[in-house]
């Protein structure tokens, strides 16, 4: 029998519900929060009314078209699948992305504040502990937590790994 899976809210439902900040000037701009790498991104004013209207759950669909950009009018909906989706907190996370930033290119909006998840909750959904700290750019940073392996992951395979080569006494060491 498998356990039960680790909802959302099991992963980022302690951390601090940080505000939205929206500015129009196209710059990042962070806030100040004890725990590293848990600091708000800015949105702009049309995504923040977009996701203002998507459930917990829920994607692009819950957007009145006419507050869609003009390529979800241009492609299959099934291509746009999961943009703009917001994630709920008795849920799984759906796969981490290096794009976990935009809310526009996946279910990256947080389940109850209308903002992108920080770059903490990105890395806890995805695993990592909050003793690590990640440096470089916003971009730079989101991409290294989406293309990385799941540190339970990793563990798991490596442990499986090293069991079959060795003792299985000797496993208590590698976890």
């Amino acid at each position: 029998r498998l356990p039960p899976y680790r909802t959302v809210r099991d992963a980022i439902g302690d951390l601090e519900q940080l505000d939205p900040i929206v500015t129009s000037s196209g710059e990042n701009v962070a806030t100040d929060c004890p725990i590293a790498n848990h600091a708000v991104w800015e949105i702009s004013e049309e995504n923040l009314a977009r996701i203002a209207k998507v459930a917990q759950g829920n994607d692009w669909r819950s957007i009145p078209s006419g507050m869609l950009p003009e390529r979800y009018f241009a492609t299959r909906a099934c291509d746009q699948a999961g943009n703009y989706g917001r994630l709920s907190w008795n849920s799984q996370s759906y796969t981490i992305t290096g794009a976990a930033g935009n809310v526009s290119a996946g279910m990256f909006t947080h389940p109850t504040k209308d903002r992108p998840i920080t770059v903490r909750e990105a890395a806890r959904l995805q695993g990592f502990e909050d003793k690590y700290v990640f440096a470089g750019s916003i971009d730079s940073i989101y991409r290294q937590i989406g293309n990385a392996v799941p540190p339970p992951l990793a563990r798991a395979v490596a442990t499986t790994i090293l069991g079959c080569h060795h003792d299985p006494g000797d496993r208590k060491s590698v976890v």
